[in-house]
């Protein structure tokens, strides 16, 4: 008999044990439970903190920044507009100016006849000066190694 009542002192210590083990199981589920809960409560106070800041702070300040965008938007058209008149008067300037030109070289190379013939003629009429006859390039263009100052004095001598 002997052996029965070590086993019953072994499934004794095993029950105890084991209603042990159920008791610190329940208690943990029970601390895990309320741990849980503290923690749904603070995130809902900290959501509740961060919609109250977004109500006093944020909201003002996304008002003015979507002012600030719209006045930053009517600049912007407003410098596009500017952009597309001054190109359209550059392009209408450049027109007129081009328009002009084609225009008005027949005048130009006209009023150049005529001045060097005068020229000519001014020159025939005086018997003191021998007469230079030059190229009208000779006179206005001078070469890339002619210095400024001897294009001035073969003007002066010219005339």
């Amino acid at each position: 008999m002997q052996g029965l009542e070590t086993t019953n002192m072994w499934l004794a210590i095993v029950a105890i044990a084991s209603v042990v083990q159920a008791l610190l199981f329940v208690g943990a589920a029970i601390g895990m439970f309320a741990i849980y809960r503290r923690t749904v409560a603070s995130y809902e106070r900290v959501i509740e903190s961060l919609e109250r800041m977004g109500e006093r702070h944020l909201g003002p300040i996304a008002t003015k920044l979507g002012h600030m965008v719209d006045d930053i938007d009517d600049i912007t058209s407003r410098a596009r507009r500017v952009d597309d008149d001054l190109r359209g008067g550059v392009e209408n300037a450049n027109r007129i100016v081009w328009s002009m030109a084609t225009k008005a070289w027949p005048v130009l190379g006209a009023a150049r006849a005529v001045r060097a013939g005068l020229q000519v003629l001014s020159r025939r009429g005086s018997n003191d000066e021998k007469t230079q006859w030059s190229t009208s390039d000779e006179i206005s263009r001078p070469s890339s190694n002619t210095s400024f100052s001897d294009f001035e004095r073969r003007k002066q001598n010219v005339s």
